[in-house]
């Protein structure tokens, strides 16, 4: 359906709770995919440094499934 967001963005706070919190979540999301720990680790990383470096916004945690490159 067009102009319809199926994977809206998560929202948490610029807190340190919020790495762990956005990790599990990626953990979630890939297990189905199994695709390691690598997508884990770059979300953790992403994260951490936007709670280090706060704009006072919050970080917001985006899941999607990209399509395979060939």
């Amino acid at each position: 359906m067009p102009g319809v967001d199926h994977n809206p963005p998560i929202y948490h706070p610029d807190d340190t709770r919020s790495v762990p919190v956005c990790r599990r979540m990626i953990h979630l999301a890939d297990a189905a995919e199994q695709l390691g720990d690598t997508p884990e680790l770059l979300g953790a990383e992403l994260v951490s440094s936007a709670v280090r470096h706060p704009g006072g916004r919050g970080v917001a945690l985006r899941l999607s499934a990209a399509p395979p490159v060939s």
